[in-house]
């Protein structure tokens, strides 16, 4: 795994939008959906149903022409995958993704075939070293569910994970992960299949054995979690041992052998029973060697067994005689059929093989028996496949809507039949043949209700009769490689290194301006949206009408004259540009579209609206460098720690919750572990200056942690510097403020240095030596710093106290109002203690700061501000909770009430008390661990949400340490404080809280 190096980034970039293809969309052209094919034959199920496509059917499929053919490095052999709506470094594209057998990763531009980004990860190993002396795959790529990322095989035994808009490869949290570690012998020959299980996704990888099946070759499965990098090998031999074997003789090792799994779409998965299904072929069947020969298996989402045995298996009766005659089922897969509710059974799939035969299976008892381990088990009758030949695609599976009756399409190198599912009068199911031609090809697909597939030359039939509707010509001929239809236009691949690219010249667009927006609800957007409208040849279109559309429900917003649909012209150059946009009522992400009248897909806008100018989210760790930790998403983890002198550069837009652009600053909190000496932590906006300030101050054996308000910088990062020594840094996003949400910031600059021979941004405050017991200092902070002299209702500080000679506390409030009972800093001798501070200005443009025994300096360096009239209140500090004996809040409300223990939480009210009004959406809080027995961490959430690993207060045992935290309020006017061990008292000061907008 490489490391991520002192100012080395990874940018990454995620429109914040699902893929939807299960369910049949309207054919209206004003379909507010992404329209993305993310994997082979579209979903888990490869089930290759395309419900999405509306403009191309069977009313004019005859007038497809060639649109464009463009020459690949090398022969493709696989499926594109489709993604629309992608921003790269030449605007926003419209891309196919696709994988050679040579190793070459492309992403093309769909309209003209250009190349925009391409990889390489070719085989080190010497030719020889492959069967029939070649080095190749016919895999193809999958999309993240999440469309920030591609995955693609490459010849060096490596599953990689590269950002879809340039190509570059991430390289933390586990990636590249390894397929195989004997890449000369074995092979991705399927797809890479992706399927979700709740908030978690996994990538399948099945091996099988390059061309000959010969050599040291086990073949087996691989499933990496896509959120915590981990994976999971299942061997089909040797399946008792759950590791990647290396070439013999090196160990780990297996005596066995097994070509493995063939089949296209490489992984099925099928959310109802959730489970996971992987063919394998050529290979002994033998229960006390492990071995599980031509079999369709059963495994967990996950990719697990039991004991090497998986949940359940199919393995035909006379397994061995089809072993022994090359005819084994693992060259395709199961093919899921929506089943009538009248059947016997509910999870019906049908199973092609080499053996020229189909089988129905009930995926829920493959064996009939409850388990694997026995023969057998299929349902009904073994039938003939109605052209003959051997089955080695991929069946495409329709819903006739007609009629809604279930079919499936046997395409093979015979010809092809359409076989429907029936049901008698006892609930038995049964295939039925309902025609058959000699239309060989590879596997079909269908889209609109038009069948297509791609052999001597690519065709469409009605899926009903068979009766061809369109023929192309001859396209080369075809191997494994499958069409794909996407906004219009039919893409193949084939064996003369080509992509052809079929359409029906319709014009289209693409965004040119206006994506990725956000703004408080009610509020106007920064800019209108815009789109690019160009012919089939991608010339620029004036005066072509586009209409703009927003959702008629829920989140979205109104063009001027308080409508959400509006029609423009584009103009000479082929923009279209819409009125003004603002924001409805209703907070949210959603999309808009912009559709040509007659054209092909709309292109869509991916926009969000927020409830406040602060937006809180449920807190996500976007770093964490410590070694076998992770991330919320698998990136910036496990990095090692950052040197001396060392800067690092961490991605922070599009993670954690936050959105991609209009992002006025981030909260995180910033944790330092296992600092080797003292020294201290910078945060700042990436390509800025590195500014003289600090925001954590470490202490070599104990963790630090503090709030961090930062803008972001250059692609949405921020930068860390460590001083001193080595430490581990952790991240958690806590919120963010979007842009208008009247915080402002200024070049971190220092206002109070009270070491003598010290200096300020001014000069003023500095070197005046340290504060006494009791001391106070009313500091300038208006007016200074380019802080405007007037119009501030709050200011953000970093407040440390350098070398106390006495355990204490430091307090920072107004300096025309009297002194609150509260604390922002607790400090002991010798100790150096950060904090961040946001504090209510007083009249007099002064903050005052207190320090509460001996004597010690204090340093406040500024960072920002809060405009007068902005949706933050700050208050004078007033205490909510103190656990202590004898503890005292504002309100005698949460007072004294006991320590916390080991997983403890305590819901404070916090709406109703002080000034805080009921409809605050977050509040500004001080929090304090006091004298903890053990060390720990307090984690801060809206009380009724989910409980996290992200922490808000590190502490040691003994210690005393405060943090400040911006939470969201959740039900009932809450926040929840949780303590994660040992016992602790907490004491909470609220500073202010925000509203909600309008």
């Amino acid at each position: 795994m490489r490391s991520i190096r002192p100012g080395n980034r990874v940018s990454v970039r995620v429109p914040p939008r699902p893929w939807l293809l299960a369910a049949a969309l309207a054919t209206s052209p004003l379909q507010l959906a992404a329209y993305d094919w993310p994997q082979f034959n579209g979903n888990p199920q490869h089930g290759g149903n395309n419900t999405d496509e509306s403009v191309l059917g069977a009313a004019n499929v005859a007038s497809l022409a060639l649109q464009y053919q463009a020459t690949l490095p090398a022969v493709g052999d696989g499926t594109p995958v489709f993604l629309d709506g992608v921003t790269t470094a030449s605007g926003v594209r419209d891309l196919l993704f696709l994988i050679t057998k040579a190793g070459d990763i492309l992403a093309l531009d769909v309209h003209a075939g250009t190349t925009v980004w391409s990889q390489h990860y070719p085989n080190t190993l010497p030719a020889a070293s492959c069967s029939s002396s070649e080095c190749i795959t016919a895999s193809s790529p999958a999309l993240d569910p999440n469309r920030q990322f591609v995955y693609v095989y490459g010849l060096d035994g490596n599953l990689h994970k590269l950002l879809v808009g340039s190509g570059t490869e991430v390289a933390t949290g586990g990636w590249p992960q390894i397929a195989t570690l004997k890449p000369g012998t074995e092979k991705q020959s399927g797809a890479l299949a992706i399927a979700t299980v709740g908030a978690t996704s996994y990538l399948y990888s099945a091996m099988s054995a390059h061309n000959g099946d010969a050599g040291d070759v086990q073949g087996h499965l691989t499933t990496v979690n896509l959120g915590s990098g981990a994976q999971n090998v299942f061997n089909f031999v040797c399946s008792d041992k759950a590791v990647h074997f290396a070439l013999s003789p090196a160990a780990p090792a297996c005596s066995q052998r097994l070509a493995g799994g063939w089949a296209r779409p490489g992984v099925i998965y099928d959310g109802s029973i959730n489970r996971a299904f992987v063919g394998t072929g050529n290979g002994s069947y033998n229960l006390s060697l492990h071995n599980w020969g031509d079999s369709i298996l059963a495994l967990g989402a996950d990719g697990t067994a039991s004991g090497g045995t998986p949940i359940d298996a199919y393995t035909p009766t006379n397994q061995s005689t089809l072993d022994q005659q090359d005819a084994d089922l693992g060259s395709t897969a199961p093919a899921i059929l929506p089943t009538p509710a009248g059947s016997k059974f509910q999870h019906l799939a049908v199973q092609g093989g080499k053996d020229q035969k189909l089988r129905l299976i009930n995926l829920a008892n493959m064996s009939g028996a409850g388990g694997a381990g026995h023969l057998g088990g299929e349902i009904g009758a073994i039938v003939n496949v109605p052209q003959g030949g051997q089955v080695k695609t991929q069946p495409a599976v329709w819903v006739n809507p007609a009629d809604r009756s279930s079919w499936a399409f046997i395409v093979n190198s015979s010809g092809a039949a359409g076989m429907q599912l029936a049901v008698d009068g006892s609930g038995n199911p049964s295939l039925a043949a309902k025609w058959q031609n000699g239309a060989a090809g590879a596997s079909p697909l269908v889209a609109n209700n038009v069948l297509y597939l791609a052999g001597s030359q690519l065709r469409a039939l009605d899926p009903t009769t068979g009766t061809q509707l369109w023929g192309s010509g001859k396209v080369s001929n075809i191997h494994f490689q499958s069409p794909v239809v996407a906004c219009a236009s039919v893409y193949v691949l084939d064996n003369t290194s080509h992509l052809s690219a079929f359409g029906l010249s319709l014009p289209h667009s693409i965004v040119a301006g206006g994506n990725d927006q956000t703004a408080v609800v009610g509020g106007a957007y920064a800019n209108p949206l815009q789109v690019l409208v160009s012919d089939a040849n991608n010339n620029p279109l004036s005066g072509t009408t586009v209409t703009f559309q927003l959702p008629a429900s829920g989140a979205g917003g109104t063009f001027a004259g308080d409508v959400t649909t509006a029609t423009v012209v584009s103009n000479a150059s082929g923009i279209a540009t819409s009125p003004t946009l603002t924001a409805n009522h209703v907070a949210g992400n959603y999309l808009a579209s912009a559709t040509i009248a007659n054209g092909a897909c709309p292109a869509n806008f991916h926009l969000a609206s927020t409830a406040s100018s602060f937006i809180a989210v449920a807190p996500a760790r976007v770093l964490e460098t410590r070694p076998a930790q992770t991330t919320s998403d698998g990136m910036f983890n496990g990095i090692g720690s950052l040197a001396a002198g060392g800067q690092l550069d961490v991605a922070i837009a599009n993670r954690g919750g936050l959105p991609g652009q209009n992002v006025a600053a981030v909260v995180l909190n910033v944790t330092a572990a296992n600092a080797s000496s003292p020294g201290y932590v910078t945060a700042w906006p990436t390509g800025a200056p590195r500014p003289f300030a600090s925001n954590l101050n470490l202490a070599p054996g104990h963790p630090v942690a503090n709030l961090v308000i930062s803008r972001l910088g250059d692609n949405g990062f921020v930068s860390l510097f460590n001083s001193n020594g080595s430490t581990d840094l952790i991240a958690d996003v806590q919120g963010w403020f979007p842009t208008g949400s009247g915080l402002a910031f200024v070049p971190a600059a220092r206002l109070l240095d009270t070491r003598p021979g010290a200096t300020t941004i001014d000069g003023q405050f500095a070197g005046q030596g340290p504060v006494g017991p009791g001391g106070r200092i009313n500091l300038q902070v208006l007016g200074r710093a380019q802080v405007p002299a007037s119009a501030v209702s709050a200011v953000v500080l970093n407040v440390t106290a350098v070398g106390p000679t006495a355990a204490g506390y430091a307090t920072v409030w107004p300096a025309d109002v009297p002194q609150p009972t509260a604390s922002n800093l607790n400090f002991v001798a010798g100790d150096t203690v950060a904090n961040l501070v946001v504090a209510k200005v007083g009249g007099n443009g002064q903050v005052a700061l207190y320090n509460s025994a001996g004597n010690t300096n204090l340093v406040a360096d500024v960072s920002g501000w809060f405009q007068t009239g902005s949706e933050l209140t700050p208050l004078t500090p007033f205490r909510l909770l103190d656990t202590r004996g004898g503890g005292q809040t504002g309100d005698g409300s949460f007072a004294g009430t006991g320590q916390l223990g080991p997983g403890a939480q305590i819901d404070l009210q916090v709406t109703g008390r002080d000034a805080i009004p009921a409809n605050a959406s977050a509040v500004v809080l001080n929090v304090t661990a006091v004298g903890p027995s053990t060390a720990g961490y307090l984690g801060v959430r809206p009380t009724g949400s989910a409980l996290s690993t992200t922490s808000n207060v590190n502490f040691t045992a003994g210690a005393t340490v405060p943090n400040l935290v911006v939470a969201a309020i959740g039900s009932n006017g809450r926040v929840s404080i949780f303590n994660s061990s040992g016992t602790s008292d907490v004491v909470v000061d609220v500073i202010g809280w925000f509203a909600v907008s309008h």
